[in-house]
């Protein structure tokens, strides 16, 4: 049986200029979706899948990775906003979780009670 070429993955090709950079309701749309499609795919897909990474640096580069390397990326990249998220809140009055916009890291080094925060080592 022929082996399957490896899927192709690039950050650099993306929609701009959405109605979710604009609107809160497209934005909680777009995210509720985003949601729903991981829910699907990640139940199911190979962690160790795989997958050829296309970026640009400014120089073009092509590396090996993995469907569950780049998950674990996407994830550790949503905190890094999340932080920001956490201190525009702060600066508005809002309060959010302790943990909020925290790395997982972080939060073992702390020794944080929240669920991501005690080691499992």
């Amino acid at each position: 049986m022929a082996q399957e070429a490896p899927r192709s993955l690039n950050y650099d090709i993306r929609l701009r200029n959405t109605p979710m950079e604009t609107s809160r309701s497209a934005a909680k749309q777009a995210l509720t979706e985003a949601i729903e499609l991981l829910e699907k795919v990640v139940e199911t897909a190979e962690l160790n899948e795989p997958l050829t990474l296309h970026a640009i640096t400014p120089y073009p580069q092509t590396v090996q990775t993995t469907f569950g390397r780049e998950l674990w990326f996407g994830s550790l990249h949503a905190v890094h906003h999340w932080s920001m998220v956490r201190v525009i809140a702060g600066e508005m009055g809002i309060a959010v979780e302790d943990s909020f916009g925290f790395a997982p890291s972080t939060l073992v080094h702390k020794g944080s009670e929240a669920p991501l925060g005690k080691s499992r080592i």
